[in-house]
């Protein structure tokens, strides 16, 4: 036991509290009533600390505990500690989640948080329309209500996040999106949906291009070839 620890202290506390006992009992003759009524004091006064950290644990109330005495408030005073840690931790938290939710909300890409249950938590605006996902806080709906087809739900099942699944928007058919999940911390994943109908049409338009350049080409080269053919046979002969 270290001396000036907060248990010898109680110790000490206990001790002198017995002895004054034990003496005002002998001074009235009942010292056995004097060291019962002692003990049973201490005991509520201990009893009266537990409930009230108890209560104030349990519903979680804000501020902190007013100073005391004795081995109650070394305890009090560690739980103070705590809390201002606690509070700061949550406000930096806070900070960053408003940090990370700013830069989704900023993106052109639908951007979802899912939950190990595969339900959405949180979205950005951009994912209303291309996903159909209404305002935060409409309720939490599972990814695979929100897009009703077979191959993205083989997409969840097969859980090769390293592939990119390219399906019709939910919203809108003619939108062609490319779907990306990332999984990170404690079983939660984030769903990435990017427009890519415009790069789709501009690779159809220049297959096109290569397709037409191609056959308007070969007419001409299919004449040139012929008449070199037969002007290197009319001066061989």
């Amino acid at each position: 036991m270290v001396f000036g620890s907060p248990w010898h202290r109680e110790l000490v506390i206990v001790g002198v509290g017995t002895v004054l006992a034990l003496l005002v009992g002998w001074r009235v003759e009942a010292p056995g009533m004097a060291l019962v009524i002692w003990l049973a004091a201490y005991l509520v006064w201990t009893q009266y600390h537990l409930i009230r950290l108890h209560l104030w644990l349990r519903e979680g109330r804000e501020g902190e505990f007013p100073p005391s005495f004795g081995l109650w408030g070394e305890a009090y005073a560690a739980v103070n500690q705590l809390a201002r840690l606690s509070r700061k931790s949550e406000r930096k938290l806070a900070q960053v989640l408003e940090g990370f939710q700013e830069s989704m909300t900023a993106l052109p890409d639908a951007t979802v948080v899912l939950n190990k249950r595969l339900e959405a938590e949180w979205w950005n605006p951009a994912s209303e329309p291309l996903l159909g996902l209404g305002k935060v806080g409409e309720g939490w709906r599972r990814i695979e209500e929100v897009i009703q087809r077979e191959d993205f739900s083989s997409f969840l099942q097969a859980g090769d996040y390293e592939q990119v699944l390219e399906i019709p928007s939910p919203v809108d058919p003619e939108r062609l999106l490319a779907v990306r999940i990332v999984p990170y911390a404690r079983g939660k994943m984030l769903l990435q949906a990017r427009d890519v109908t415009r790069v789709h049409l501009l690779e159809q338009v220049r297959r096109d291009f290569v397709a037409n350049a191609s056959h308007e080409l070969r007419t001409p080269l299919t004449v040139m070839l012929g008449y070199s053919s037969r002007k290197a046979a009319a001066i061989t002969s």
